[in-house]
């Protein structure tokens, strides 16, 4: 982006041109610095940018010393941090996908094999639990509206958003009744429950 500044000099005027570029600062230049090119007005400080986004970029690895890894073992790996990753986050369609992607995956063998089956046997398991956990938390919203306990509502939904995402915490506020409404049609607010 540029910037025009007029700095006062006695009783004359003199133009300043500044390029402002994110996460840098704004560098002034004198109107006799400054060109116009085919891609517009261009000061010192554009042209530094430009050579900066076109050299090539320095190789972080080296080719010899590449280990090679065979194609169904790298991927498996893949798959084994991918799955280590969606747990912690507890992310359950994520968990659910890895854990077809590593049934699907063909062409592993031996130790490698062992851990991706301990790893989805692992993982049904905990699906299984997040599974019976979102039940009770259903459970316990639908006997808190029909019981009209509002603080508890709003605790349980503030818990319930808290542990689901998107189109779960849409069926949540669904469940007590608080969604969809006029003003919530892009979603519902977490903080209004």
């Amino acid at each position: 982006m540029h910037r025009i500044r007029l700095n006062s000099v006695g009783t004359a005027r003199h133009v300043q041109i500044g390029t402002e570029a994110f996460a840098r600062p704004i560098e002034w230049f004198a109107v006799d610095e400054c060109e116009m090119t085919g891609r517009g007005l261009s000061t010192p400080a554009v042209e530094k940018i430009v050579q900066a986004r076109t050299a090539p970029r320095p190789s972080l690895w080296s080719p010899g010393k590449a280990r090679k890894v065979p194609e169904p073992q790298a991927r498996a790996q893949a798959l084994l941090r991918r799955l280590v990753y969606a747990r912690r986050i507890e992310s359950v369609p994520v968990v659910k996908q890895v854990c077809g992607d590593i049934e699907d995956l063909t062409g592993v063998e031996g130790d490698l094999q062992e851990q991706l089956e301990a790893a989805v046997r692992h993982a049904r398991v905990w699906l299984v639990e997040q599974s019976e956990e979102r039940r009770k938390l259903f459970d316990n919203l639908n006997r808190a509206v029909d019981e009209h306990k509002l603080g508890r509502v709003r605790r349980l939904l503030q818990l319930g958003c808290r542990h689901t995402a998107g189109t779960r915490c849409a069926t949540l506020h669904q469940a007590a009744g608080c969604w969809p409404h006029a003003e919530d049609r892009a979603g519902p607010s977490c903080r209004r429950s």
